[in-house]
């Protein structure tokens, strides 16, 4: 029979090898640069076109589920929770693509999803983009949930909730076209707004923002302001610094490097 030290050395390359996958699983406490980015259970993050909301002292990061997926389809989106932007903790999907066929050809492919909990209602709402067979055309839907992880319902047009904004406005009788987007609430009033890139057109809407109702799942006709003619930004940040508000947003280049654009009000 063999002895005690010959187990504990049968054993050794065991457990050697399950410390190996430790750092798989195991808490990030840095960013890692040029290195997958796992999460709690080791599997790579699968969140493309990023969005986050901070409640309750915890960070949710919403994003398209993109791996195993090919252009220009996808699953849905997921959301991961954080408490230290290191480590990330997987929910599943908050928000599962739309699988009856919409009559623009959008819900297969959801992008850029942005999430408020809504002050009006104390429900936590998302603006996500649909896009198109072909990227166009670049619509919205809203859906809402009682909690930061889901699932949300698609709220509207249920047999088709992708659509324009603000159709039959006085700019573009058909309704703001919805390519990159951010929501932004206000710390000191709770208010919401969205900021988003009308996509290039012959009436030259360009990159606009609009408050929400009260209920975070429209905007406020009279709030519509311009704030660019160009239609070429995207990939806008909002934020409230030192009591000085923030837009910074990126040029048009595609997949390619870009010129960075920082606004303040």
């Amino acid at each position: 029979a063999p002895t005690d030290p010959e187990i504990k050395n049968a054993a050794r390359p065991m457990r050697l090898l399950l410390a190996s996958l430790i750092p798989r699983v195991a808490s990030f406490a840095a960013f890692r640069s040029g290195e997958p980015w796992l999460d709690t259970h080791g599997r790579v993050i699968d969140a493309h076109g990023a969005g986050f909301l901070v409640d309750g002292g915890v960070t949710y990061w919403y994003g398209s589920q993109r791996n195993g997926w090919k252009c220009c389809h996808d699953g849905g989106i997921n959301v991961y929770s954080s408490r230290d932007l290191y480590s990330w903790t997987a929910h599943g999907l908050a928000l599962r693509t739309y699988q009856t066929r919409s009559s623009t050809g959008n819900g297969r492919d959801l992008e850029r999803p942005k999430v408020v909990r809504c002050a009006g209602t104390g429900q936590y709402v998302m603006w996500v983009r649909g896009t198109g067979e072909g990227n166009t055309p670049q619509l919205a839907a809203v859906a809402v949930s009682s909690s930061p992880t889901g699932s949300f319902s698609y709220v509207g047009n249920i047999s088709d909730p992708f659509h324009t904004v603000d159709p039959g406005n006085p700019n573009i009788e058909e309704g703001y076209q919805f390519a990159d987007a951010t929501l932004f609430q206000d710390p000191a009033s709770s208010r919401a707004f969205v900021y988003w890139r009308t996509r290039v057109n012959s009436h030259h809407t360009g990159f606009r923002a609009m408050e929400l109702t009260d209920d975070c799942t429209n905007v406020r006709r009279e709030s519509d302001h311009q704030l660019f003619q160009t239609a070429n930004r995207e990939a806008p940040a909002v934020f409230h610094a030192r009591g000085q508000y923030y837009l910074w947003a990126s040029g048009t280049a595609g997949w390619s490097p870009t010129t960075t654009h920082p606004d303040t009000a």
